[in-house]
């Protein structure tokens, strides 16, 4: 059995660098008898040590859009919040301090906000994932792109702070 740490281990030792993200979803699925979420930690494993924990994260980006299953959320709209962390060997651009060498995040908001105050998707995790993706084919450089998007006005009779959808997609994923 391959836990988080055996995994971890394996993909940051000698023999284990550059293990593949599906080696990894294998062994969550190993570990707990289906798919786990992928975590910011298994993500880090895939990727050498030097350059795991590097992150441009955006955060608490507030958008008004009109996704939903009910007639009154696509015709009335609500607001929408989202954070995205893009995972990236940022090196580069912190010794050259030169914006090319890295991902421009007001491009990566641009990116979003298109996405979100665009064509209406019923479901959140559809729009998530739209997201992730758009952020991988558009900026080379992330390797992994780990999106969440509240939806805090969601039409549930009940006291709730947000409705959340959050994925992680990677370059990967894209082939």
């Amino acid at each position: 059995m391959y836990g988080l740490q055996a995994v971890r281990r394996l993909c940051t030792g000698k023999q284990g660098a550059g293990t593949s993200l599906a080696f990894i979803r294998a062994a969550q699925v190993h570990q707990h008898g289906r798919r786990e979420p992928l975590t910011t930690a298994a993500a880090s494993a895939v990727m050498p040590a030097s350059r795991a924990q590097d992150k441009i994260i955006l955060r608490g980006l507030k958008f008004f859009g009109y996704h939903g299953v009910f007639p009154e959320e696509t015709r009335n709209g609500q607001h929408f919040f989202v954070d995205a962390t893009l995972c990236l060997d940022v090196s580069q651009a912190s010794q050259s301090d030169d914006v090319k060498q890295t991902v421009n995040y007001a491009e990566v908001y641009r990116d979003i906000k298109e996405i979100v105050e665009g064509e209406p998707q019923q479901l959140i995790e559809t729009v998530a994932e739209a997201l992730a993706y758009t952020i991988l084919r558009q900026h080379p450089l992330v390797q992994f792109a780990i999106v969440r998007v509240d939806k805090p006005e969601a039409p549930i009779d009940g006291t709730f702070g947000t409705v959340a959808v959050e994925v992680m997609r990677s370059r990967e994923e894209l082939q």
